[in-house]
């Protein structure tokens, strides 16, 4: 789904239950895609193979993440 890319915040991934996340590893990004636990795309993103950039990404999700 090109073009899902939204802003999201940790507030609304904290209210969202139950997230799946899928993850495509290419040479110089990633594609990443979150759905709720109703299969519901709350966004997609791609985000550059840089561990800082990586990490930053992440930081968004609740600390209890897994």
């Amino acid at each position: 789904m090109a073009g899902k890319k939204r802003s999201v915040s940790k507030q609304t991934l904290a209210k969202a239950g139950q997230l799946h996340v899928g993850i495509d590893l290419h040479k110089k990004f990633l594609q990443v895609a979150v759905m709720n636990q109703n299969g519901t795309i709350l966004f997609e993103d791609r985000v550059d193979n840089d561990w800082d950039v990586i990490k930053k990404f992440f930081a968004r999700f609740p600390q209890n993440s897994r």
